[in-house]
């Protein structure tokens, strides 16, 4: 589980949430060392319960 240090929104395992990609770093050697990096600050990106609480 991951909560949030000043929103207290959290994720756990199984969470549902609309991300954007924001920087590829593919390992061709051993595609399982893959790093992709997420954001979801835009307005409609996170998770779908966080928009039913409404805004921060």
């Amino acid at each position: 589980k991951i909560t949030g240090r000043q929103s207290g929104r959290d994720l756990s395992i199984g969470s549902f949430v609309r991300a954007r990609i924001v920087s590829l770093s593919p390992d061709t050697s051993d595609p399982r060392r893959s790093k992709i990096g997420l954001t979801s600050k835009q307005d409609g990106l996170g998770s779908p319960q966080w928009a039913n609480k409404g805004g921060e």
